[in-house]
């Protein structure tokens, strides 16, 4: 059984995002193996790009974060917006 962390504990307010996720070249198959059912939209020599339905977003950035700089949130704006400002909050840019 694994717990995805962004979609455990979502409150009842948000409405679910789909999220598109890059991850590097180098840690794609380990990714790939976590996820499981995550929509594969490309996987080359650029990297590995995923679909993830997310209805919990604190989960999902904390879950992004464990990655460093080898994954990028590419979209929603919205999403990749609350979770650069949540980076920059933690790192004490603002």
């Amino acid at each position: 059984l694994q717990l995805d962390p962004w979609a455990l504990g979502a409150g009842v307010d948000a409405d679910p995002v789909e999220a598109r996720v890059w991850f590097d070249p180098a840690i794609a198959s380990a990714v790939r193996a976590e996820l499981r059912t995550a929509e594969v939209e490309r996987d080359d020599a650029e990297g590995l790009v995923v679909r993830i339905t997310v209805s919990n977003p604190e989960g999902f950035r904390s879950w992004l974060a464990s990655f460093l700089d080898r994954a990028e949130i590419l979209g929603p704006p919205d999403l990749r917006r609350s979770v650069v400002a949540w980076l920059e909050e933690v790192a004490g840019g603002r």
